[in-house]
């Protein structure tokens, strides 16, 4: 009798251990679904309102969006390639300016768009002379795709938008990568890349280390998942998910033995992308370095809390570059 009911405990408990390991998985499942599918699943309400409590407030929200619409309703040419990665078709929204300086191929932020994430510093790159290829990130917008990288695969589309912007320019012009947000981890990941000549510099805006990182940091500072073993989970499902490892490439990693200039920009009110990630970078690369810290600022708003600070960091970036040999 005794053994009988041993039996049955042993069997309750293995029943209640992977029906909680299933729930566990589904759960992360959800979450992995939202960060890099491009049909973006109804997330449990408590995360939601945590994403939500981490991002700008409605008055700084309705500045971005009137921005967005102003950017978005300027005429543009549409450009249409195909990634040499897999060949799914890729996106641009091509504004040229007069007597342009330099082209700037600018990579929008995670579930954004590209007249969102730079309608706040749209005007300033065209007074400064800067013909501008917004490109919509794979798996998100025009872009096909069904997966978001968070980095990892659009660090090659990276590459292959320089060499449409090479050929129109016919190479006489310089070339900058600028990123926000994932935008900034797409950019500065394909500095380990070949990148040609042409590109003179990377301007990334409230990056991250990887995506690995970047994963595990939303974990413990948002969810309050400190424990190592709930990392697993992301991380596999990720892998699955994306084909790569969320590790495969590190910013440092991809920065190391470069000599291509880099402007770091973070606000240091960022409560998605802490600041500490762009601080490691800029302490770990040897290259030419510049850092522009903004007071006050959260995730992906320092255009709009100093602006001055942020035109003078570009222009001065410009001016020691654009005539790099």
């Amino acid at each position: 009798m005794q053994t009988k009911t041993v039996k049955k405990i042993l069997i309750g408990t293995a029943a209640l251990a992977g029906g909680t390991a299933l729930l566990t998985v589904g759960a992360f499942d959800c979450l992995m679904r939202y960060a890099v599918a491009r049909k973006r699943p109804r997330l449990m309400r408590s995360v939601a309102r945590i994403v939500a409590n981490n991002m700008a407030g409605p008055e700084a929200l309705q500045t971005v969006h009137e921005a967005d619409k102003a950017l978005a309703g300027k005429v543009h040419t549409i450009v249409e390639i195909k990634a040499s990665l897999d060949g799914i078709r890729l996106i641009g929204h091509w504004l040229p300016v007069e007597n342009a300086k330099r082209i700037v191929i600018a990579a929008h932020g995670w579930r954004s768009t590209w007249s969102e994430s730079f309608g706040g510093i749209a005007d300033t790159l065209a007074k400064q002379g800067c013909s501008v290829l917004y490109f919509d990130q794979r798996g998100q917008n025009g872009s096909g795709g069904k997966t978001i990288g968070l980095g990892l695969l659009e660090r090659y589309d990276c590459l292959d938008w320089v060499a449409w912007c090479c050929r129109q320019c016919g190479g006489t012009l310089p070339v900058y990568l600028y990123g926000i947000s994932m935008g900034a981890d797409s950019v500065m990941l394909s500095a380990g890349l070949d990148l040609p000549k042409e590109v003179h510099g990377i301007i990334a805006d409230c990056g991250y280390t990887s995506p690995k990182a970047l994963l595990n940091d939303v974990l413990h500072r948002l969810l309050h998942m400190r424990a190592r073993f709930w990392e697993c989970f992301p991380n596999a499902i990720y892998r699955l998910r994306v084909g790569v490892r969320s590790d495969e490439s590190t910013v440092q990693e991809a920065l190391h033995g470069q000599k291509i200039p880099l402007l770091l920009i973070h606000g240091q009110a960022d409560r998605l992308a802490s600041p500490k990630m762009s601080e490691r970078i800029y302490k770990s690369y040897c290259g030419p370095k510049y850092i522009l810290r903004v007071p006050n600022a959260e995730h992906a708003l320092s255009m709009y809390v100093d602006p001055s600070a942020y035109a003078a960091a570009l222009s001065e970036f410009w001016s020691k570059y654009d005539n790099m040999a």
